[in-house]
């Protein structure tokens, strides 16, 4: 459940940065780069696991069958990688202090 829910927020942060624009091609790269990705994520979270694993040597990501939304165009693909672990990170931490810390404090009373 935790793993659906990182996933989830995973999902939607790279959404706001990436498009697959061609599912077979990023799936080749990730396979040919030897990419630890699951194949039942969702593919925007296997995008991230491409980026994430090779971002300082891509150069196009339109070779991996991905492409920056219009917004985030100016980005190379190290700084897209950045800027999502950025949001991810503060996304992940205010999910964590909404539930887990509320929970520690009802168990405390």
């Amino acid at each position: 459940m935790v793993d659906a829910r990182l996933q989830q927020l995973l999902a939607r942060i790279v959404s706001g940065y990436l498009e697959v624009i061609d599912d077979e091609l990023l799936q080749r790269q990730i396979a040919v780069n030897k990419v630890a990705s699951a194949a039942h994520r969702n593919v925007s979270c296997r995008a991230y696991d491409l980026l994430r694993a090779g971002a300082g040597q891509m150069q196009s990501l339109d070779k991996f069958g991905l492409r920056a939304v219009a917004e985030q165009q100016h980005l190379s693909a190290l700084q897209l990688k950045e800027a999502i672990d950025a949001d991810f990170r503060a996304l992940s931490e205010a999910h964590y202090h909404r539930y887990f810390n509320m929970a520690e404090r009802v168990i405390e009373y």
